[in-house]
């Protein structure tokens, strides 16, 4: 049993992945940064990939389309050769989105293992959105643009 249970604790300490270290470089145009966070974000595994991605000046989103849930009860009556029928239904639309706001990105996590793992964090440490790839590159480069459209947001806007 105590075998088991060292075996146990060395497979689960192996499951824990370090965030890797990496230097963002902001070299990129803005348009070039938005074209790529688009592109990965639409390379997402099927289960992850948003339905569109919209950019503004202050934060990039999401969206995962339109949920929605209906539910409806009926009951009928049989009185002689008719029926007499009551119902009600109701339907919840609902749009799903993230917002990552270029203000309220902390850090950027990246992270090896079967996939390359990007998470955007926010000022608090908490993951606001994450991102998987399984080429090295394109998750250093979505890191890039990640930075350059954070920095872009950030410089004061000239007055007219």
């Amino acid at each position: 049993m105590n075998k088991f249970i060292a075996v146990f604790v060395v497979l689960l300490s192996g499951c824990t992945t370090a965030p890797l270290p990496y230097t963002p470089s902001t070299t990129m145009t803005i348009e070039d940064a938005k074209a790529f966070v688009e592109q990965i974000l639409m390379e997402q595994p099927e289960k992850f990939r948003p339905q569109s991605v919209v950019f503004t000046e202050s934060f990039f989103g999401t969206s995962d389309g339109t949920k929605t849930r209906g539910k409806s009860r009926g009951i009928a009556i049989p009185v002689g050769d008719i029926a007499v029928a009551r119902g009600r239904s109701e339907a919840l639309y609902k749009e799903l989105t993230t917002r990552v706001y270029y203000s309220s990105i902390g850090d950027i996590k990246r992270y090896k293992g079967r996939w390359n793992i990007v998470d955007i964090n926010n000022t608090d440490g908490h993951r606001i959105l994450r991102a998987y790839t399984t080429n090295e590159g394109k998750a250093l480069r979505f890191i890039d643009a990640v930075t350059t459209l954070t920095s872009a947001a950030q410089k004061p806007k000239p007055q007219p």
